[in-house]
């Protein structure tokens, strides 16, 4: 949970050298607090760290990893359809 906002945050921005540098420097001592307080209005601990821990693990990403190939394997046959879809309308999206 320590630094689960900050690192959300640049995860976000690195795209964006400005705000990504800016967002670096920054003291997020009192955000992470009331952020923690706000989550934890939400979501009792217990099960917050629950999922948390099932997210940071091997189990989730290999889940995570398969989807992203199996999606990765059929950009093919999307790109495929969206043609012709569009050949068929012309041009024009249905």
């Amino acid at each position: 949970m320590k630094d689960l906002l900050r690192n959300s945050m640049l995860a976000l921005y690195r795209d964006n050298d400005v705000i990504y540098d800016t967002l670096s420097q920054l003291d997020w001592t009192v955000v992470q607090s009331k952020f923690e307080k706000e989550v934890f209005c939400r979501i009792d601990k217990e099960t917050f760290y629950k999922v948390d821990e099932y997210l940071r693990g091997d189990e989730y990403m290999y889940y995570k990893q398969a989807l992203d190939e199996a999606s990765m394997a059929v950009t093919s046959d999307l790109s495929q359809l969206i043609e012709f879809t569009l050949e068929e309308n012309n041009g024009g999206v249905n």
